[in-house]
C-alpha cells in the first residue's frame, strides 16, 4: 500500500505518524525504483546517501519469491545497491532504523538488488554506534555474538553465499528490550554501509 499526492502521484518515501496512547510511531512505506517495501515499522529514517544525487541505487532483480504471510509481528529490510559517478559502489539496508515490540518477531530480507546479500542481527551496546565494528582479513565482521542469520524462504542456486537476486530470507527471534544491529557480512558489504538499526521496545 502506497501513498500518493493530491495528483495522485505516488510518493517516494510515505510517511504516516500515528498518535496512540501519546506515543508517536512511524510507519513508513518505501517506494523506490518502481517496486515498493513494507510496511514496516520505523523511525526517523530517510531516504539515505544517494538517493536522487550522485549515487543511483539499482534494482537488478525483482522480488519474484512466493513467500507466506508472516504470522507474528514482523520488520523487513531490504538490500540496496548502488553505482556511483565517482566510482567504487555503496551498499544499503533500509530503513537504516526499526522500531519494534518486545518479544517474538519475524526479521525479513528482500533483496531487489543485483547481488546476493545476508542479514544478521547482533546485540548492540548502549553507547555502542552501528557500522563500527571491527573488519577482519576476509572482510567481513566476527559473526560469534550474532543472534541469528535469515535463511531463503524460495529456492535458489545452493552454489549462493546468502541471498539471491529477487529472493526473500527470514528468520524468528525472540527479542528482550535494547538496541541491535542488523547486517550483511558478505565480503565487504558492512564495509560499504550494509547495517541498519532495530530497537526493541
Amino acid at each position: 500500500m502506497g501513498l500518493f499526492d493530491s495528483r495522485g502521484r505516488s510518493l517516494p518515501l510515505a510517511v504516516a505518524v500515528l498518535l496512540a496512547g501519546g506515543a508517536v510511531t512511524a510507519s513508513a512505506t518505501w517506494a523506490m525504483g518502481g517496486r515498493t517495501f513494507g510496511p514496516g515499522i520505523v523511525r526517523g529514517v530517510g531516504p539515505g546517501p544517494g538517493v536522487g544525487g550522485m549515487m543511483g541505487w539499482r534494482g537488478g532483480a525483482a522480488t519474484q519469491c512466493g513467500a507466506p504471510a508472516i504470522r507474528d509481528q514482523s520488520v523487513r529490510f531490504a538490500a540496496r545497491d548502488s553505482s556511483g559517478m565517482m566510482g567504487g559502489a555503496m551498499m544499503r539496508l533500509m530503513p537504516m532504523r526499526a522500531v519494534i515490540r518486545a518479544g517474538r518477531a519475524t526479521i525479513e530480507l528482500v533483496n531487489p538488488g543485483s547481488r546476493p546479500h545476508e542479514l544478521l542481527v547482533f546485540p548492540l551496546a548502549s553507547q555502542a554506534w552501528a557500522g563500527q565494528r571491527a573488519v577482519g582479513a576476509e572482510d567481513r565482521v566476527d559473526e560469534a555474538a550474532s543472534l541469528g542469520e535469515v535463511v531463503p524462504v524460495c529456492t535458489q542456486d545452493a552454489a549462493i553465499d546468502g541471498t539471491a537476486p529477487g529472493n526473500v530470507a527470514r528468520v524468528a527471534l525472540d527479542l528482550r528490550p535494547g538496541r541491535y544491529e542488523v547486517l550483511c557480512n558478505l565480503p565487504g558489504h558492512y564495509r560499504r554501509g550494509m547495517w541498519a538499526v532495530l530497537t526493541v521496545r
